[in-house]
């Protein structure tokens, strides 16, 4: 029942990429992943997802929570600037989450 001073929280959940061929799970990693591609190139990913087979994946595909987690320091601060420096592919890559941002007040 609303009273004055009452509040109430909204919680916005955010879906990302849908599963596809590449990625067991859908991770915020999918979408530095792809950006990864942009600066490191489409070779240097799909040896990186070959790497990080998710075993517990019934069609082999990668779990991009460990293909992240392979890639070196310099290599994530690589893919970091690159967002920084393009808001246009960060935009395109973060989509869902930019929108849900927009809704929040």
């Amino acid at each position: 029942m609303w009273r004055p001073g009452a509040g109430i929280k909204i919680l916005v959940l955010v879906s990302g990429l849908a599963r596809d061929e590449r990625y067991s799970r859908d991770t915020v990693e999918v979408h530095l992943l792809e950006a990864a591609e942009h600066e490191l190139g489409q070779e240097a990913l799909s040896g990186l997802l070959s790497r990080a087979a998710d075993e517990g994946d019934e069609h082999g595909r990668a779990d991009p929570k460990r293909a992240w987690g392979l890639l070196d320091r310099e290599e994530q601060w690589r893919v970091f600037n690159l967002l920084r420096n393009r808001p246009e592919l960060l935009e395109s890559l973060f989509k869902q989450h930019k929108k849900a941002l927009e809704m929040v007040p």
